[in-house]
């Protein structure tokens, strides 16, 4: 068994500075996530810029986890072996 896969909840409190359009930002909340973690994965540029982040990981029990969850997990500790 593979010891080193687990499962975490992650904590992320992330501050940056965006240039937007107003109706993104004040608009649908799921749709403006999407463009700031699209805007995260391309990198820093003239738009966008860490102003501060925090990530904390900790380590929870497998029963913790959705039954999707626990299956991906023993797919993949088998596939380990």
């Amino acid at each position: 068994m593979n010891n080193s896969i687990g499962v975490y909840d992650v904590e992320i409190n992330l501050r940056v500075r965006l240039i937007e359009e107003d109706t993104t930002v004040n608009g649908d909340p799921d749709r403006f996530l999407d463009v700031l973690l699209n805007a995260m994965c391309s990198g820093e540029d003239g738009y966008l810029e860490t102003a501060d982040a925090e990530i904390k990981a900790y380590l929870v029990s497998e029963m913790e986890a959705s039954p999707g969850m626990r299956k991906q997990l023993m797919l993949l500790r088998n596939t380990s072996l």
